[in-house]
């Protein structure tokens, strides 16, 4: 066995011939913004003393005991993930026990343990998805959930991060032990037909099928079959987990839950749901009709910038910076000094012309996105009168920012809510308000999936909308 020092503090042992990713990975080492092992980033990098190179661990093959040093930015913090939500909260059922509220993303889980009496939170507990391995987007994940062999790898990483969060909640309230009544879960298509022991391949081609369309019920032995030490301690925990319904293949339970618990089609007027996670979905609805969509933003805006140390909010930041002081162009053209080798905005932070223009195709799909969704709606940007963004990457956008760099319109700019983990919100609903589930089912049956690639116009907006705004 080989020995590896980590960080000078912990010592872990492989084989020779072993892949330093995987190694890495299975001590519990994990790296968000990945692309699932291919190469095609630097989000796994670490530096070999050894040698006194940076590799990417995933190309690299161990062939001796080796001393590295993993920078602890690349490995996200649990207590950093939103598990904050900002939502009108009804009057809960007086019911007795205690639940589980959890968002299933691809990135992250955020789970709630509720008090069902008063439909108050208790405590939340956040983890990153160990799925992540595979990469970081959920494509990656929609390719190895397509066959059987894949689909049980996918399903243990969430059987061991859900044992994880459940045991942790309960430590920290022992006298809930064995009244634990329920647990609801939302997350995209990809994700909670994972949880249901549903393959993927279905969601990887052409027409885009689901699987999971209504509420799916777990028993709890099912699920946990495998962990003993979850089936030893079941009597302390709910019978089953409930998955919350799927709109279309896109627009999962998270989305739709989301929708329901802000209520979004509580009148005659519209109101437009922004969700900005790992992936980007779009929601707009009145009472009588919606219109949803999604788009590939959330791996432009973390995954690629997180490998080069910056947060995808801190971008808006800097570019918004640097078009006020002419440094970069509406084609989003670096000024000549800085055109080859990029402007330096920290220590290790480079803005370069590869990092804007991975920006803008990930703006313009959203801001594309938006326009298409008034477009099919046949309203113009001064019929919706609230707009709401949501999800991790949302909660920390600067909206002015957001407006100049052409994320959103600028007639929006007044009429933004930044509502947090609306994910988590739903799933919390789904314990505490009896006719929620109800809601969400009348938000799906009034609501038109929009295939924005498929839709005639939206091609011609994405590459208008690829340039930053002139007028800022």
């Amino acid at each position: 066995m080989l020995r590896i020092l980590i960080n000078e503090e912990t010592t872990i042992y492989c084989k020779k011939g072993d892949n330093l990713f995987w190694v890495l990975c299975s001590h519990g080492y994990l790296f968000p913004g990945n692309c699932g092992g291919t190469g095609r980033c630097r989000a796994c990098s670490v530096f070999i003393k050894n040698t006194g190179k940076t590799v990417k661990s995933c190309q690299y093959t161990v062939s001796e005991d080796m001393e590295i040093h993993i920078d602890s930015s690349l490995n996200a913090n649990a207590a950093s993930i939103l598990t904050d939500y900002q939502i009108h909260k009804p009057d809960a059922a007086k019911g007795t026990g205690y639940g589980f509220a959890i968002d299933l993303g691809t990135t992250t889980i955020a789970a709630e343990l509720v008090n069902l009496a008063d439909g108050k939170t208790m405590d939340t507990k956040s983890t990153i998805n160990s799925q992540t391995v595979y990469g970081a987007d959920v494509i990656s994940r929609i390719r190895t959930g397509a066959s059987p062999e894949g689909l049980l790898k996918l399903r243990a990483m969430v059987r061991k991060n859900f044992a994880s969060l459940f045991l942790d909640l309960l430590s920290l309230h022992p006298e809930i032990g064995g009244r634990i009544e329920a647990c609801t879960i939302a997350g995209n298509t990809a994700m909670t037909a994972i949880a249901a022991g549903l393959t993927t391949e279905n969601l990887g081609s052409y027409p885009f099928t689901i699987k999971n369309p209504d509420t799916i019920r777990i028993c709890f032995s099912d699920f946990f079959a495998g962990d003993s030490e979850m089936l030893k301690k079941q009597e302390l925990f709910m019978e089953n987990l409930l998955l919350l319904p799927n709109i279309s293949a896109f627009i999962g339970s998270d989305i739709a839950a989301g929708a329901a618990a802000l209520h979004l089609n509580r009148d005659e007027n519209y109101r437009l749901l922004i969700d900005l996670g790992t992936n980007g979905e779009l929601f707009l609805c009145n009472k009588d009709r919606g219109f949803a969509a999604s788009t590939a933003c959330g791996p432009a805006f973390e995954g690629c910038f997180r490998s080069r140390r910056i947060h995808g909010s801190n971008v808006f930041d800097m570019l918004a910076l640097l078009r006020k002081r002419k440094l970069c162009n509406a084609e989003g053209v670096l000024a000549d000094p800085y055109f080859a080798s990029g402007i330096s905005m920290g220590p290790d932070i480079r803005i370069d012309m590869e990092l804007i223009r991975s920006f803008q195709l990930a703006k313009s799909a959203i801001c594309s996105g938006i326009l298409m969704l008034l477009k099919q709606a046949g309203l113009s940007e001064a019929d919706v009168t609230e707009v709401y963004v949501s999800g991790a990457f949302g909660f920390h956008l600067n909206i002015a920012n957001a407006v100049c760099l052409g994320l959103i319109p600028e007639s929006f700019k007044s009429k933004v809510t930044i509502s947090g983990n609306t994910a988590l919100a739903g799933a919390h609903l789904a314990l505490t308000v009896p006719d929620f589930l109800e809601a969400i089912q009348k938000l799906k049956q009034m609501t038109t999936t929009i295939q924005l690639g498929d839709t005639e116009g939206y091609e011609e907006l994405f590459i208008r909308n690829l340039n930053f705004p002139e007028k800022r």
